[in-house]
């Protein structure tokens, strides 16, 4: 193993495993030792393969004690993985003084420290990626990281839920493309700053954020995924053109939705539940049609307004949510939905719909998922939803209006493994004996019908 310039280590089953391999191979210069089923700590020994390049333990969960601080020795050494093992204690101060170290993922393990300190504090000269998420640092992210890291790009500190106070302004100056700091305690507004920044994906889901959103986060030039859920923001949602992810459920925001939302015809993915929005929905959310895989609509009870037929242009969609409005979502199920061939959820419990569910639902080839709860809707199941026997699996139908029989065509339905069409009383006649073929079926719900008889009666 002298001249070895590359170990990949196989699982090893020894109790002090690669300890004496390691001093067997100075000139090495990878040395992967992830997924190798090792235990112990990691030998102070590492800090004499001063050829390294990249240092690997990853995915090795029975790893514990620090990281030796002879890591400081490697000088070459340009990628350091420890991640997801139970690594404790704090980074070595001195890796910071590593030339060319550029990606330190210590990841899902027991880092503990604060941020502020070093090595964090002096910066890294090379570094391009740092990921310390999911462990148990505290502190804030020091402005001195962002300025004396001058190459760093990724920077991901989510999960460790001690990390708090202001992100830096700096993050606006700074070369910084990824930053994910969600289900930390970060606070503050956040810095207008951001809409001067590199930023191409923000993830600050389920931190303390509180006030307005900043309008320059709109001007953001290539900002795509701004992920702020669960925060305590308010203000107006932003209307740029580059973003492709909107997540912003679950916040104080206010106000009509903007008609400019029409504008984002690059969205993937736009989430604007439980917030208190008013109005109507704007026609304009049909212009998202071309990209739109999943849309989370306001559930709000200040929502005022019907769903809007323009829906039937997004020929992309495959999840939407309207549930939970309560009063604010009223009217009828569009036959535009019919249009929607790529949707496999549609969720609209919990509204006050009303009408009878459009036989369109037929067209929708890729439905498997259908939640209607607690509306209003009326008049009988359509025949027509026995098409959807390749794909339909879930129904949530109860506590409605619904009437007349059930139809025949239910049989059809082999996929379905759930059926709840509980306190629908306007249900008669019996139930059809093709329910019988529904052959996935484990629940079916009829309680609370009492024009309902028995499979086969009259």
């Amino acid at each position: 193993l002298a001249a070895a310039a590359v170990v990949k280590a196989e699982p090893i089953e020894a109790a002090d495993p690669y300890q004496q391999c390691l001093v067997d191979i100075p000139s090495c210069t990878v040395l992967d030792l992830a997924y190798a089923g090792l235990s112990s700590t990691i030998p102070s020994e590492v800090g004499t393969l001063t050829a390294l390049v990249r240092l690997a333990f990853g995915n090795n969960d029975a790893i514990v004690g620090t990281l030796p601080t002879e890591l400081a020795n490697l000088t070459a050494l340009t990628s350091l993985e420890v991640y997801n093992t139970r690594v404790n204690g704090s980074l070595p101060p001195l890796l910071s003084q590593l030339p060319t170290l550029r990606n330190l993922q210590v990841q899902n393990s027991d880092l503990s420290g604060s941020l502020d300190a070093v090595p964090f504090s002096d910066g890294f000269p090379s570094l391009t990626s740092l990921q310390v998420d999911a462990n148990a640092l505290s502190g804030s992210v020091p402005p001195e990281l962002l300025v004396l890291s001058p190459e760093l790009e990724v920077l991901n500190v989510a999960n460790n839920v001690l990390v708090q106070g202001w992100l830096p302004t700096e993050v606006g100056s700074s070369i910084l493309t990824s930053l994910r700091a969600s289900n930390t305690r970060i606070t503050g507004p956040l810095p207008t700053e951001v809409g001067a920044s590199n930023l191409t994906l923000l993830d600050l889901q389920g931190t303390l954020l509180a006030g307005a959103l900043p309008m320059q986060i709109g001007a953001a030039p290539v900002l795509s995924f701004l992920n702020v859920a669960n925060c305590r923001l308010n203000g107006t949602l932003p209307t740029e053109a580059a973003l492709t992810n909107l997540r912003t459920g679950n916040n104080a925001f206010t106000g009509a939705l903007p008609t400019e939302v029409g504008q984002l015809t690059s969205l993937v993915f736009l989430d604007l539940s439980l917030n208190e929005v008013t109005g109507a929905l704007p026609t304009e959310l049909g212009l998202l049609g071309e990209n739109l895989f999943q849309l989370e609509l306001p559930s709000s009870t200040l929502l005022n307004s019907t769903l809007p037929t323009e829906l039937g242009n997004l020929s992309a969609l495959q999840f939407l949510d309207a549930s939970d409005s309560r009063a604010g979502l009223y009217g009828s199920i569009p036959t535009e939905v019919g249009a929607m061939a790529a949707l496999s959820q549609l969720s609209l419990g919990r509204n006050e719909l009303t009408g009878a569910l459009p036989s369109e639902i037929g067209l929708m080839a890729a439905l498997s998922l259908l939640r209607l709860a607690d509306n209003a809707l009326s008049g009988p199941l359509p025949t027509s939803i026995g098409l959807l026997g390749a794909s339909l699996q879930f129904v949530e139908a109860q506590a409605n209006s619904l009437s007349s029989r059930l139809p025949t065509e239910m049989g059809r339905l082999t996929r379905v493994t759930y059926w709840d069409l509980n306190s629908n009383t306007g249900l008669t006649g019996a139930v059809p004996t093709e329910v019988g073929a529904m052959a996935a079926l484990t629940r079916l719900d009829l309680r609370f019908i009492s024009g309902l008889c028995e499979v086969g009666s009259n």
